[in-house]
């Protein structure tokens, strides 16, 4: 994937409580933080929000009696008020989405029910992103706790929020040094800095176990931007500390992004009140030698932000008030299993419309564990082509696939290791093709896929249901083989079909664009987007610089001077004559303008003008211009 367009980290537009980043190399829209999470809503309008309580049919067999919770977030996003923001400091830039790669999530239970609040709840659990949109929490749970859950949604009494730590792809800072250091001296000087710096916690209630190695990113970036004496780092270049906070502060930022990066892994909190963790590799695997960075260069690196579900169970209350319990409880009887048979639940996020993949599937892999038993066990899951939210049966909603296996008596999934790899099929200009990843190490009983794990690249693709209501989407997709030729890979999105992945090999996308365009239902209108760098994106009115605030500026030239004031009329496209005309004065000395108005369609961003009549006795008003384009400036003469 090419660097260029990404969200920039180096500097990023704050107001507000609106932070926007600029585009690496200045190519592409700007990317918007979202300043929430909220429960998604299916293409009916009920939210993806599910308890399945399951039991099986014999109680003296397994499975034994569980439930599953299982919703789907999306970011909230303030676009209108960002895209203000912005215009005020970029005329005419475009906003995109911020696009997270995984997270976690973990609920905050009031005083008064924490003690009976399911324990397993206040732990971080894994969000599932599916490579743009939105994040599947799935988890299961006692018996007792799903019981509770769903007497406390009958009875009307579920109040609580959710804090999610989610990481972002970007470009570190940029700073014109080069550091050479020991990787092993510096994660133990980081460990012990760490070890020094924490502090007991107010509220361990929520806590997950915390390994010697995890540590706060603050706590890193701390370490940073301390003297350069006292850190473990031999720096060159001609960045001066002594005459620039900023710069030390950029420094500190830009180091702590590349240890996330080739020395770190990023990890849920222990606790709530320290912000976002990593765990840092042992010295012992980093090993002692010398590693230097060129922090001038472009580093793709991840970011971690903190955000806010408010009450999760709220949407879901609303809906039991409006519909009753069934409409998201839902009890299961399943086969029971015979002694010996076990399930991991397959717990997957991706696009549910795949475009060049013919099949996606997942490997399980149990190594022999002798006497008991001497044979592998091989289990292959095919995910196929999945349903678009809202289309399958909600009675199974939180219900995933399972992977069977047949173990002996004395081994259980908790207390066994085994490894899990994907695969892929898929068909492009070359050719069927299937490709394997690598295995990774697993246990438990539940196994989270997301599109990250497989051995191709997915492109995804969605359009808001704002613009599909008023237009269809196309565009193609435009990259080089390995001959240098140009390969074409046309798309659309319409109402019925919003989203759509593409599936490419891995590494294919380096000089790859994105044309999109979007057709007008109601008239002959078309506005375009690109040629960009070909990206996860999400197309809405916002990412047409025809929409929204726009602003033109205006010069009258007076031809003689003589001549005092004058008045012009601005209408935009689709205004009304009496009530959306703007008017602005101009004398000799104040000759120059700016036009400000609202484009509230991207199909309607023009704007015409005439000059406005003076004095009971002046001529009528002169005739309406043709429109003309926002993007350009307007010269008058009187």
């Amino acid at each position: 994937m090419t660097v260029q367009g990404l969200p920039d980290f180096h500097h990023p537009l704050q107001r507000e409580g609106i932070q926007i980043f600029y585009p690496y190399e200045g190519v592409g829209a700007h990317t918007l933080l979202p300043s929430a999470l909220e429960i998604a809503l299916r293409p009916d309008g009920q939210p993806e929000f599910a308890l399945d309580i399951i039991r099986g049919e014999k109680p003296s067999l397994p499975p034994q009696p569980s439930g599953r919770l299982d919703f789907r977030v999306v970011p909230y996003y303030a676009l209108d008020k960002g895209l203000q923001v912005l215009r005020d400091r970029h005329t005419h830039a475009s906003l995109r989405v911020a696009r997270f790669t995984n997270g976690f999530l973990r609920f905050i239970p009031p005083l008064s029910q924490r003690q009976e609040f399911p324990t397993p709840l206040r732990q971080p659990i894994p969000l599932a992103w599916n490579g743009l949109e939105n994040a599947r929490f799935h988890t299961k749970l006692p018996i007792n706790d799903a019981v509770f859950l769903e007497q406390s949604l009958r009875d009307g009494v579920l109040t609580m929020e959710a804090i999610a730590e989610v990481e972002m792809l970007g470009i570190a800072p940029r700073v014109p040094v080069t550091v050479r250091f020991d990787p092993a001296l510096l994660v133990t000087k980081l460990q012990e800095f760490a070890a020094s710096q924490s502090t007991s916690s107010q509220f361990q209630e929520s806590a997950s176990p915390k390994t010697s190695s995890s540590l706060p990113r603050a706590t890193v970036v701390k370490f940073f931007n301390r003297e350069r004496s006292r850190l473990p780092l031999t720096i060159a270049g001609s960045w001066n500390e002594d005459n620039n906070e900023d710069e030390t502060e950029r420094f500190a930022e830009a180091m702590t992004d590349w240890v996330r990066i080739h020395l770190g892994q990023f990890v849920a909190a222990p606790t709530l009140n320290h912000g976002p963790h990593m765990a840092l590799k042992s010295a012992q695997e980093v090993g002692s030698g010398q590693f230097i960075w060129d922090l001038s260069q472009p580093l793709q690196t991840l970011r971690p932000f903190v955000l806010r579900l408010g009450d999760p169970f709220e949407t879901a209350l609303r809906l039991v008030q409006n519909q009753g319990i069934d409409a998201i409880v839902f009890h299961s009887t399943v086969p029971s299993l015979s002694i010996g048979m076990h399930q991991i639940s397959l717990i997957a996020n991706v696009p549910p419309r795949q475009q060049g993949a013919i099949a996606l599937g997942v490997r399980v892999r149990i190594p022999p564990k002798p006497p008991w038993r001497f044979r592998p066990i091989t289990k292959t899951q095919e995910l196929g082509q999945s349903q678009p939210h809202g289309d399958s049966d909600r009675s199974s909603a939180a219900t995933p696939p399972t992977i069977p296996l047949r173990l002996t008596p004395l081994e259980s999934l908790e207390s066994l290791n085994y490894t899990v790899s994907t695969f892929a099929v898929i068909q492009d200009a070359a050719g069927i093709e299937q490709l394997e990843g690598p295995p990774r190490d697993h246990s438990g009983d539940q196994l989270y896929v997301t599109t990250a794990d497989f051995p191709i690249d997915f492109l995804p693709l969605v359009a808001s249901r704002s613009l599909l209501t008023i237009a269809d989407v196309k565009g193609v997709l435009k990259r080089p083989d390995q001959t240098g030729q140009m390969l074409t890979e046309p798309f659309s999105l319409t109402a019925d079909h919003p989203d759509v992945a593409i599936a490419l090999l891995k590494d294919t996308l380096a000089d790859a664009t994105l044309e999109i365009q979007a057709v007008s239902k109601t008239s002959d209108r078309v506005v375009t987007l690109g040629p960009i760098p070909a990206q996860a994106l999400r197309i809405s009115e916002h990412s047409f610089i025809e929409y929204g605030p726009q602003t033109v500026p205006v010069t009258c030239n007076f031809q003689s001077s003589d001549q005092n004031l004058v008045v012009f009329e601005f209408l935009p496209e689709g205004g009304r004559e009496d009530n959306d005309i703007r008017l602005l004065f101009f004398s000799p000395q104040d000759a120059q303008k700016e036009l400000r108005w609202l484009a509230r369609s991207p199909f309607l961003s023009r704007y015409r003008y005439r000059r406005k009549s003076i004095g009971a006795s002046a001529p009528p008003p002169s005739e309406w211009s043709d429109y003309l384009s926002p993007f350009n400036p307007l010269i008058l003469s009187v």
